[in-house]
């Protein structure tokens, strides 16, 4: 029955069902901190200001809006204990959220941003990862930026250490458009990214590869965190940054036309069983 539903949905179309959405235009900037504003953000360093709202950002373009989430450029204020080689922020988007139905996928969308530093010689990383409900990583996606060109690196789930360069290449300080597809059923993903505006066609990341190996994972989606990683394990931080915008979190949803289709191929199959 599965092959009769993947074929059917292959030849079908769905819209997606808002799960949460953010563009930052209702929060406070001038480095204020997103855990003392918004309490669906946790940061660490607690109340860190390295990761705040920037107003007017002069490097995004204007679907950015007016406000933009900055990760990056100041450099963070460590306390006793403190876990010195990483700085976070962590949004329980869709805590306990299980894809249910035909089409049990998640769509994430985000505007991005990966801004160049003063210092050529010193430059961070940055982090996206998705994880479950339990806390458990689904999968993460490492952008690094040069001086003039950004890399995007998927965390290989295949039983191999460390990450894979998909080949793209990022110019920096210009905005692109990241979309993600994870089936929660198949625990596999895919991922493209275009120039923001563009009418180009999308440039394929990577396509329909385990979105985990961690078998203690659930097939439901917990929320994501954003990490700045310093360059050199902590001793020194760059002031670049990955700036986002008008991030997006979506459920498909099938078509009339195709959850008639569906209904139609679970009837053949429950049809041919009795035969």
């Amino acid at each position: 029955m599965k092959k009769i539903l993947i074929a059917a949905l292959i030849c079908s179309n769905a819209h997606a069902a808002l799960i949460w959405s953010d563009d930052f235009e209702n929060y406070d900037t001038t480095l204020l901190d997103l855990e003392t504003q918004n309490s669906a953000w946790f940061t660490g360093p607690v109340a860190t200001q390295s990761i705040a709202v920037l107003d007017n950002d002069p490097s995004a373009p204007a679907t950015f809006g007016n406000k933009t989430l900055a990760v990056g450029g100041y450099a963070p204020d460590f306390s006793t204990g403190d876990d010195t080689t990483v700085v976070y922020a962590l949004s329980p988007v869709a805590a306990n959220f299980t894809m249910t139905g035909p089409l049990p996928e998640a769509h994430f969308t985000t505007d991005l941003i990966l801004n160049a530093g003063s210092v050529a010689s010193l430059t961070d990383a940055f982090r996206l990862s998705l994880f479950d409900s339990s806390s458990n990583t689904l999968t993460s996606l490492l952008f690094s930026a040069g001086s003039t060109a950004g890399t995007v690196s998927v965390f290989r789930n295949d039983g191999g250490a460390g990450t894979y360069d998909t080949g793209a290449l990022l110019q920096v300080n210009a905005a692109y458009t990241l979309k993600l597809l994870m089936n929660m059923d198949y625990q596999k993903w895919s991922g493209t990214i275009t120039p923001t505006g563009s009418t180009a066609a999308p440039v394929t990341l990577f396509a329909n590869v385990d979105l985990t190996a961690n078998t203690a994972a659930q097939a439901d989606l917990g929320g994501f965190a954003l990490d700045w990683i310093s360059g050199d394990s902590g001793a020194n931080w760059g002031d670049n940054s990955l700036n986002l915008d008008n991030m997006v979190l979506e459920s498909a949803v099938p078509e009339p036309s195709s959850a008639m289709v569906l209904a139609l191929c679970a009837v053949a199959c429950l049809q041919r069983r009795r035969r």
